[in-house]
C-alpha cells in the first residue's frame, strides 16, 4: 500500500495544494469582503459538484477493484452515462434557480463560471477513478500534476494582473475545461467509453443511480455538514465573516488533505481482503497510526496559528488567529474517525454510513442555527467540533456491530 499512498499524496497534493495556494494569494490581493463573496460561490458550487459525483468515487473504485478485465469498460461506460444524465438534470435545475434568483447580472456570471468549473472537475476526477481501481495510481498522479499545472498557470497569471472576482471566475472555467480535455485524452489510452445513443437503456441507468444513492447521500451529506456553516455564516454574519471563516477552513482543509489520500488508497486495498478478522486487526493497527498523525497536525496548527494566518493571509486576517486555535481540534477529530468510516463501505454497510452522516447533518444544522446567532464564528466552529465527535461515536458503534465475530 506504500507505493499507492505515495502516488495518491502526489495526486491529491497537487489537486488540493494548487487550489489552496491560489486562495492564499486571492486573500492577499482582495479585501476580506470580496474574498468572502468569492469563497461563498466556490463552496456552494463545490457542493453541487459533489451531487454530480454521486458517490462514484466510492462505488466505482470498489467495483472496479473487484471485477475482471472484460467487465471494466462496460462498468465505466454505464456509470458515465448515468452520471451524464444526472448532470444534465442538475444543470437544468441550476439554470432555473439562477433565472429566478435575485443575484446581480455580474454575480450570476460568476456563479455560472464557478458552477461549470465544478462540473468539469467532477467529470475529470470520474475519468481518473478507473486508474485508482486497478492500482495505477501513478497514471492518476501524472494526470493530476498536468491539469493542476495548467490551473496554476491560468490563475497565477490572473493574480499577477490583480484580476477582479469576475475575471478569476472565468479563469477557473477556462482552466478546468482544459483540464477536462487533457484527462479525457489520457483516459482514452487505457479505457474506452462505449456509448450508443440509439441503444441507451434508461431504466438501467436509473437503476445505477438508485443503487448508488446510499453512496451519494453519504458523500454529499458528509461534505455538506462540513461546509453548510459557510451558508449560515453568509446569511447571518455577512461576507466579511465568510472571509474570516474560510481563511481558517482553508488551513484546516490543507491539514485534512491526508484524509483524502488515505481513504482513496485504503478503500481498494482493504476491499480485496475477504477475511473479517484480518480486516479488523489491520484496521485497528492503522487507526493508531492515523490518529497519531492527526494529533501531530492538530498540535502543529494550534501552536503555529498566528504564524500560519499572518504568513498565508496577512494582517487583515488577524482576527482569525484565535478562531484557528479553537477550530484546529477538527483536524484531530476527523483523523480519529477516518478508518471506521471507510470500513462501513468495505463491509457493504453503506446505508448505515449514509444514515450516520444524515444524523450528523441534522445535528449540525440545529447547532449552527442555534449557536451562530449567539456566538458568531465561534458558534460555527463549535458546531463542527460537536458534530464530528458525535459522528465518530456513531461510526465506531456501527463498525463494532458490523463485524460478525467476537
Amino acid at each position: 500500500m506504500g507505493r499507492q499512498l505515495y502516488f495518491m499524496i502526489i495526486s491529491l497534493g497537487s489537486q488540493f495544494g494548487t487550489t489552496i495556494l491560489i486562495f492564499f494569494f486571492l486573500a492577499r490581493i482582495w479585501d476580506v469582503q470580496n474574498f468572502g463573496l468569492f469563497m461563498y460561490f466556490f463552496v456552494v458550487c463545490n457542493l453541487i459538484g459533489i451531487v454530480v459525483d454521486y458517490g462514484f468515487s466510492l462505488k466505482l473504485v470498489k467495483d472496479i477493484s473487484r471485477c475482471n478485465f472484460e467487465d471494466r469498460n462496460k462498468l465505466i461506460s454505464d456509470s458515465f452515462i448515468a452520471k451524464l444524465i444526472l448532470s444534465l438534470l442538475v444543470i437544468l435545475v441550476f439554470l432555473v434557480y439562477l433565472f429566478f434568483s435575485n443575484y446581480l447580472v455580474r454575480e450570476k456570471i460568476i456563479f455560472i463560471c464557478m458552477f461549470f468549473s465544478s462540473i468539469f472537475t467532477s467529470f475529470s476526477q470520474f475519468l481518473l477513478l478507473p486508474f485508482r481501481g486497478i492500482n495505477k495510481f501513478n497514471i492518476e498522479a501524472k494526470a493530476n500534476i498536468i491539469i493542476n499545472f495548467v490551473f496554476l498557470i491560468v490563475t497565477f497569471s490572473l493574480v499577477w494582473l490583480k484580476a477582479d472576482i469576475l475575471s478569476m471566475a472565468i479563469g477557473f472555467f477556462i482552466a478546468k475545461l482544459i483540464g477536462q480535455i487533457i484527462v479525457y485524452i489520457i483516459f482514452k489510452k487505457y479505457f474506452s467509453l462505449n456509448i450508443n445513443i440509439k441503444l441507451l437503456n434508461y431504466s438501467k441507468y436509473i437503476s445505477i443511480l438508485k443503487y448508488n444513492f446510499p453512496y451519494a447521500i453519504q458523500l454529499f451529506v458528509s461534505s455538506l455538514y462540513f461546509q453548510i456553516d459557510t451558508v449560515f455564516v453568509k446569511n447571518m454574519l455577512g461576507n466579511y465573516s465568510v472571509g474570516l471563516h474560510q481563511s481558517v477552513m482553508k488551513i484546516i482543509s490543507g491539514m485534512l488533505m491526508f484524509t483524502g489520500v488515505f481513504s482513496n488508497v485504503y478503500l481498494p486495498y482493504i476491499s480485496k481482503i475477504k477475511n473479517q478478522k484480518i480486516i479488523y486487526w489491520k484496521n485497528r493497527r492503522i487507526t493508531i497510526y492515523v490518529s497519531v498523525l492527526g494529533l501531530f497536525l492538530y498540535l502543529s496548527v494550534f501552536l503555529l496559528s498566528e504564524k500560519l494566518v499572518l504568513c498565508l493571509f496577512g494582517k487583515q486576517y488577524i482576527e482569525a488567529v484565535d478562531l484557528l486555535k479553537f477550530a484546529s481540534l477538527i483536524i484531530f477529530i476527523r483523523y480519529v474517525g477516518l478508518t471506521y468510516s471507510v470500513l462501513l463501505t468495505v463491509l457493504d454497510k453503506q446505508k448505515l454510513r449514509a444514515i450516520a452522516v444524515i444524523v450528523a447533518f441534522v445535528i449540525n444544522i440545529i447547532l449552527n442555527a442555534t449557536l451562530i446567532p449567539i456566538y458568531g464564528l465561534v458558534g460555527a466552529f463549535t458546531s463542527a467540533i460537536i458534530t464530528g465527535i458525535i459522528l465518530n461515536i456513531i461510526y465506531y458503534v456501527m463498525v463494532k456491530r458490523a463485524f460478525k465475530f467476537n
